[in-house]
């Protein structure tokens, strides 16, 4: 079975300030999982370039699968297996980061068919019902940034603004 999947999620920065963002909870959550044995292990890092573009490739290990990701930011594809009995369950995720409120229909260039069994999901991020992930200090309705003034998103149209 394949699932197409496409999470419209605007945020209240810009392409290339959100790079640095996203650099930064990648390391950060790669650093909380890992302990005691467990977590992700880094098995290649390294730069490539080839006709799809231009970044940095990783291949980690993960305690319950294995991860593949060529970021070539701001298109970026990571590839998870998992081994279960008698099969492997796969995860492709392929992310493109636009510069837009996400009116941007076809990101990433599907073709017709995968097109016709895509669902579109638009996530508010101030309106996030994760309980166990919840970090006050980590809201974006509730922070502001001292850096460009930015914050906190309480307006109900944030989006638009």
């Amino acid at each position: 079975m394949v699932l197409v999947k496409e999470y419209r999620i605007i945020n209240n920065c810009t392409v290339d300030e959100y790079r640095i963002a996203q650099l930064y909870a990648v390391a950060k959550m790669s650093m909380n999982e890992t302990g005691s044995g467990e977590g992700v292990e880094v098995i290649v890092n390294e730069p490539y370039d080839n006709e799809k573009g231009k970044g940095q490739y990783t291949k980690k290990i993960y305690n319950f699968a294995r991860q593949e990701a060529w970021n070539a930011y701001p298109h970026c594809l990571t590839v998870m297996t998992s081994p279960f009995i008698g099969s492997v369950f796969k995860v492709v995720t392929e992310t493109m980061h636009v510069g837009d409120r996400g009116e941007t229909e076809n990101a990433l260039n599907l073709d017709a068919k995968v097109l016709a069994q895509r669902i579109i999901d638009d996530i508010d991020v101030t309106n996030d019902k994760e309980i166990g992930a919840y970090k006050e200090s980590e809201d974006p309705k509730l922070y502001k940034s001292t850096k460009t003034g930015r914050g906190p998103l309480t307006a109900e149209d944030w989006r638009k603004t």
